[in-house]
């Protein structure tokens, strides 16, 4: 051996002892890493102190192995990687099937002129030398760890010890991208969990105050009924000059207005008298437009995105138009004395009809939007709290559903759907 392979070989084998302790160092590093976040920075640090390459990237494989979704970029490049190619479809390049199919890295030379790689994306990112190495847990393949170099680096092809050292990268970054989403399905799992608890105990509540007050309104009823009963006998025998016949009037007139609350509280409670029957949902919103415009304050506009197709449902038609006029007026009091824009829209999906009511008002946070269907609950000076009641007992007592979507200060919007039986 003569001095000159003497000399490479050394230059080699250090090379190849200062890699192992960067290693050891990444290693380290990755036992505190808690986000994929922290993980990027660790790899894109050891890559480019390193390697000296300037970006680096890992994509999953999706669960059908179809494609590779960006979970993470850095460098110069990063941007245009997660938002340009946030997914790549597998089975369109020959060079992450082949990087699939193999045991070891790959290393394209220079992407622009290599039949493997998608002229579209080489060209797109000015790809030069691309170097993937696959990521795997428990021998089976998760992602692949990926550097390169772009415009105007030039082509950089790594060393027989930094593939090795890459290679020993990505079983590290595969065991801790493995403990991370384990970590991330638990909060996701348990956020679900709180969510369904969340919406189990609403509906609990809902179901428990529409039945006390279906039957207070059941009972009180009845005893403003047998009142005007009563008042109208006394009204047949009295003279038309009685002085009592004034107190009577107010007294029926009063009565009424009892029984029309205690009407609403049984259509909260989803026993409110319906009459059902086909009929067209679109057609009918078309012939309300007017109806619905000259409700509305000055200041508010109305835009109907009804599409072309009919939508029919079955339903009973005066209380579909009292749930529209009742989420107009909720939404125009969400506007209040300033400008602002209801949109009125319909979304056909199979075997149901979403009505959508969008405003530009001021919007509710949680806390609010929790109580909004509770019976009596209002943020209105003037309000008696059972307009949205009523709603939800009407789509309710007509098997549907309504979602409402809010934030202060950004208006809320409220989806109703109604099945197509």
């Amino acid at each position: 051996m003569n001095s000159t392979d003497y000399d490479a070989l050394l230059s080699s084998l250090q090379h190849r002892e200062a890699l192992q302790q960067e290693l050891l160092r990444f290693g380290r590093t990755l036992q505190s890493v808690e986000s994929y976040g922290e993980l990027l920075l660790a790899i894109q640090t050891c890559v480019r102190q390193v390697l000296g390459y300037k970006s680096s990237w890992v994509y999953l494989l999706s669960e059908d192995r179809q494609s590779w979704y960006a979970l993470s970029a850095a460098g110069d490049v990063a941007a245009k990687v997660l938002s340009d190619f946030p997914t790549i479809p597998i089975t369109n390049i020959a060079a992450y099937n082949e990087l699939l199919s193999g045991n070891g890295p790959m290393v394209i030379e220079d992407a622009q002129y290599d039949d493997r790689i998608d002229k579209r994306i080489a060209v797109a990112m000015g790809a030069r030398t691309l170097i993937s190495v696959p990521m795997r847990l428990l021998s089976e393949h998760i992602g692949m760890l990926g550097v390169g170099t772009f415009k105007p680096e030039g082509i950089r092809l790594p060393r027989d010890e930094e593939l090795d050292f890459l290679e020993n990268m990505a079983r590290s970054v595969a065991a801790v991208a493995g403990r991370l989403k384990i970590s991330e399905d638990h909060r996701r799992m348990e956020w679900e969990r709180r969510d369904l608890e969340s919406r189990f105990f609403q509906a609990q509540k809902l179901e428990s105050l529409g039945m006390m007050a279906g039957g207070v309104a059941h009972d009180l009823n009845n005893l403003f009924q047998v009142i005007l009963g009563e008042a109208e006998m006394a009204e047949m025998v009295l003279s038309s000059d009685h002085p009592a016949l004034d107190n009577l009037t107010r007294l029926t007139k009063v009565a009424n207005q009892a029984v029309e609350l205690a009407e609403q509280m049984l259509i909260y409670a989803g026993r409110g008298p319906h009459a059902r029957h086909r009929f067209d949902l679109r057609e009918t919103l078309e012939k309300m437009q007017r109806l619905m415009r000259a409700t509305l304050p000055r200041g508010v506009a109305l835009e109907l995105q009804l599409g072309d197709a009919p939508q029919p449902i079955d339903a009973d038609p005066v209380q579909i138009r009292q749930v529209l006029m009742n989420l107009l007026t909720n939404a125009a009091e969400a506007i209040g004395e300033s400008k602002g824009t209801i949109t009125l829209s319909l979304e056909g999906a199979p075997g149901e009809v979403v009505v959508v009511v969008s405003d530009t008002g001021c919007g509710m946070d949680a806390k609010t939007q929790e109580r909004i269907f509770d019976p009596f609950f209002t943020t209105r000076p003037t309000g008696r709290g059972l307009g949205l009641a009523s709603v939800h007992g009407i789509v309710r007592a007509h098997g549907g559903e309504i979602q409402v979507e809010s934030e202060l200060g950004s208006g809320a919007t409220f989806r109703v759907a109604f099945m197509q039986r």
